[in-house]
């Protein structure tokens, strides 16, 4: 398991937004037997979840409800899905959707 606390960048409804990341990265195995076409190899798929604080409640709200989100640290844009909020916090709960890692 990989993990990244640290500064990161939201992008999300054609704006960014200063974060702060608090980040796992696993590689979940593939399984035993595949359920595809006979003979089809099925690789380990790489995830990541974690959560994000943002500066302020109205950013929160932007990232929350915005479209085309993306986690930015070094590399590639990560895509994610917001999994969970409380009403009145600044943090998101929040799980990778994409190839694409992050960190």
């Amino acid at each position: 398991m990989t993990t990244y606390t640290g500064d990161a960048t939201v992008s999300a409804g054609g704006s960014r937004y200063p974060c702060r990341a608090d980040l796992s990265r696993w590689t979940e195995p593939a399984p035993a037997r595949p359920l595809g076409r006979p003979g089809e190899r099925v690789e380990s798929q790489v995830q990541w979840a974690g959560s994000i604080v943002l500066e302020n409640e109205d950013a929160t709200l932007a990232v929350r409800h915005g479209d085309d989100r993306r986690l930015i640290i070094k590399g590639p844009a990560g895509a994610f899905l917001v999994t969970g909020w409380s009403p009145g916090s600044t943090e998101l709960r929040i799980r990778g959707n994409s190839p694409e890692l992050p960190f």
